[in-house]
């Protein structure tokens, strides 16, 4: 009795956010008889669950988002200067657009919408390079829309991932002190 294996899309590689041999396991795990689900785990903590821990997954998230996404670029990529080429890029676009504001309102929308792409598309980048990292459950689909409606909550979820901070609170009612 012939066998089918599920195919796998064809991935560009030379994006650096992409690892082959995570992708390799997970193509792996997928063609196993067991199914996707089972071998698949989900994230650490809900989407939602940004006061297990306040500082730096939630402030870092809310107050600074462009840099923190950076840190978690660089992170992932181990290039060090990774966290200064985004966020200069993102936010040199976003002053530039402003700065035109009262020359072209045409190329300051222009640079202001690469600026909101740019992050956005590094948000959703990121969290589908940690979900593909840590072999959880979802899509690229889910990435990106979580990435463009909940960017905060996003991105504080993809931290406490990627840098498998400690709890420091059960919920809003047990926090530990310490």
């Amino acid at each position: 009795m012939s066998q089918e294996f599920k195919t796998a899309p064809v991935m560009d590689f030379s994006n650096p956010l992409i690892n082959k041999d995570v992708y390799d396991k997970v193509v792996i795990s997928l063609n196993d008889n067991s199914g996707p689900n089972e071998t698949r785990t989900q994230w650490k903590d809900g989407l939602c669950d940004c006061f297990n821990n306040i500082y730096p997954s939630m402030v870092c998230s809310f107050l600074t988002p462009v840099i923190y996404t950076g840190q978690q670029i660089e992170r992932l990529t181990r290039k060090s200067c990774s966290c200064c080429c985004f966020s200069a890029t993102v936010l040199t676009s976003h002053a530039v657009s402003l700065a035109l504001v009262p020359y072209s309102m045409l190329w300051s929308s222009v640079f202001g919408v690469f600026s909101g792409v740019a992050f956005l598309t590094g948000v959703s980048n990121v969290r589908n390079a940690i979900r593909m990292r840590n072999n959880v459950a979802g899509g690229e689909c889910e990435d990106i829309m979580l990435s463009v409606f909940c960017t905060p909550c996003s991105l504080a979820q993809g931290g406490r991932e990627l840098y498998r901070y400690e709890r420091i609170c059960d919920g809003m009612d047990t926090c530990r002190e310490g």
